[in-house]
């Protein structure tokens, strides 16, 4: 394993990358994201306990610290959120999106458009 815990953003590829790869992380959502979507993306791996979340206008050195040393102190916890991610991941998604291009496809020709 390359890293325990992930430091980053919350875009969504951010996201699903981190879920492929089953990595915990510490999620700072850009703040000025088209429709807060990068806040949404991080509640939502809150939620399923596979990241913790710090809004940036929230985000100090002290904080940052704080979060990283519990983490790193609760090996379980570590554990448990990097197996949500996991969970989460979306592996092999090309042959998936692929079925379902050709399903919109077909559909498409079967009815004349």
């Amino acid at each position: 394993m390359a890293a325990d815990l992930v430091l980053s953003r919350a875009g969504a590829m951010t996201i699903s990358e981190l879920n492929a790869c089953g990595r915990p992380a510490v999620l700072i959502p850009y703040r000025h994201a088209a429709h807060n979507h990068q806040y949404l993306n991080a509640q939502y791996q809150v939620e399923q306990n596979s990241a913790l979340m710090i809004e940036e206008k929230e985000l100090d050195a002290g904080k940052l610290t704080a979060i990283i040393l519990e983490l790193y102190g609760d090996r379980a916890k570590l554990s448990e959120m990097a197996e949500n991610s996991l969970r989460l991941g979306r592996r092999q998604a090309a042959p998936f999106i692929m079925t379902e291009m050709n399903r919109i496809v077909s559909e498409l020709r079967e009815s004349g458009l």
